[in-house]
C-alpha cells in the first residue's frame, strides 16, 4: 500500500443545484398551461427529474 493513492480520473462536484427550483417553477406553469404546451412542460419536468437524480448520484458533467 502506498502512502499516497492517486486517482486515475478527476472528480468534479457541482457547488449549487437549482434543479429542484426549476422543477417547482415548471409545475406551477403546468397548472396554468393547456394543450400541447402542457404536454411539453410535463416532458420537461420528467427530464429535469432524471437530471436531478443524476446530480444526486454525481453523474452530471461539469458545465463551463
Amino acid at each position: 500500500m502506498s502512502l499516497f493513492n492517486t486517482q486515475a480520473t478527476p472528480i468534479f462536484l457541482k457547488e449549487v443545484s437549482t434543479t429542484a427550483e426549476h422543477i417547482a417553477r415548471l409545475k406551477e406553469l403546468q397548472e396554468k398551461a393547456t394543450g400541447k404546451v402542457k404536454d411539453h412542460i410535463a416532458r420537461e419536468i420528467n427530464l429535469a427529474s432524471y437530471g436531478e437524480i443524476g446530480e444526486k448520484k454525481g453523474f452530471m458533467p461539469d458545465t463551463d
